[in-house]
């Protein structure tokens, strides 16, 4: 066995920041709603994963108002399904 680690930006927030109704297993409402998630540490439980959409890694010079307005709808989608604002995370993903 071995350990992987990836990274990336995600835009989403901490598990503990999304409030989940009583009896949604998070996972499926995941999957049900094209949402990923990045985890901080080998093994994460679950207040230790950034839930939210993956975007591209982007060169500072190369950003062009596409991308920016990809994170924009990407951010809104995920405030509208959580009710939670979202925010553009850095992160490295160990699994």
């Amino acid at each position: 066995m071995s350990i992987e680690t990836d990274g990336g930006m995600i835009i989403g927030r901490m598990a503990n920041d999304i409030p989940m109704k009583d009896g949604v297993d998070i996972d499926d409402w995941c999957a049900d709603n094209d949402i990923t998630y990045m985890s901080l540490r080998y093994d994460a439980q679950l207040y230790d994963r950034v839930y939210g959409f993956l975007i591209d890694d982007v060169i500072v010079n190369d950003m062009e108002d596409t991308w920016l307005f990809e994170v924009q709808r990407l951010a809104k989608k995920f405030e509208e399904l959580t009710g939670v604002p979202a925010m553009l995370i850095g992160s490295q993903d160990v699994y």
